[in-house]
């Protein structure tokens, strides 16, 4: 489960994988990583994948209760 940014008044804990991608908390946003592709977490996929990141912390808010 991920952190960060706020998400209703709370912040999560570190990072929140889904498949092959994680989502870290970078600052007030969010990186997005394929870790399949890239286990340094080099290429940061946020801004070319706006949905999967808005996705993934609509989940992790479902599943953190928020």
């Amino acid at each position: 489960v991920s952190q960060s940014r706020y998400l209703g008044g709370f912040r999560s804990a570190l990072a929140y994988r889904e498949g092959n991608y994680v989502l870290v908390p970078k600052g007030k946003g969010w990186e997005l990583f394929d870790v399949a592709k890239d286990l340094e977490q080099k290429v940061d996929l946020a801004a070319k994948m706006p949905e999967r990141v808005s996705d993934m912390v609509s989940k992790l808010a479902e599943i953190s209760g928020r």
